[in-house]
């Protein structure tokens, strides 16, 4: 995966990113905690990251989650 870092800002002030391997991961989690303030926000989002880590892609660069 490449460690192409882009987020979006929604028009209702959400942020929206794709996930990633590991080092896509740890790379957002910097960018977002200069962003993000609350450390429970956080914890949330480390367990989301962590969702995506041990998956092993077959084809693409791509992962996607509803």
């Amino acid at each position: 995966m490449s460690v192409d870092i882009k987020l979006e800002i929604l028009p209702s002030g959400m942020v929206r990113f794709k996930r990633g391997d590991k080092q896509h991961n740890e790379m957002m989690a910097l960018v977002l905690s200069q962003i993000v303030d609350d450390p429970e926000v956080m914890e949330e989002l480390s367990c989301f990251f962590k969702g995506s880590e041990d998956i092993e892609l077959l084809m693409g660069d791509t992962i996607f989650c509803g």
